[in-house]
């Protein structure tokens, strides 16, 4: 029998212990991938019945910081103006 290169043929054998390897590889790194740090987590307002998904190192800030740099200088005759005043 003549054989290419040199090459030995796999037995059936040999070959399911390649497949149980390969798979066995495969869910190890699937495994491993799915330990990792979540890459977004979800924020929800139930009363707004809303949620929003975000990066995981996102930070919550204070809103004050917020309306001050928003409404620091706001012309008192302003839409913004108003929409403060009505929600204080």
């Amino acid at each position: 029998m003549m054989s290419w290169g040199g090459a030995r043929r796999m037995s059936p054998r040999g070959v399911s212990r390649w497949a149980v390897a390969g798979v066995a590889l495969l869910s190890a790194m699937a495994l491993l991938a799915g330990c990792g740090k979540p890459e977004f987590r979800y924020v929800s307002n139930s009363d707004e019945k809303t949620y929003f998904k975000v990066p995981s190192n996102w930070h919550e800030i204070d809103s004050s910081a917020v309306d001050d740099g928003f409404g620091g200088s706001a012309n008192p005759d302003s839409a913004t103006a108003m929409i403060q005043k009505q929600m204080r």
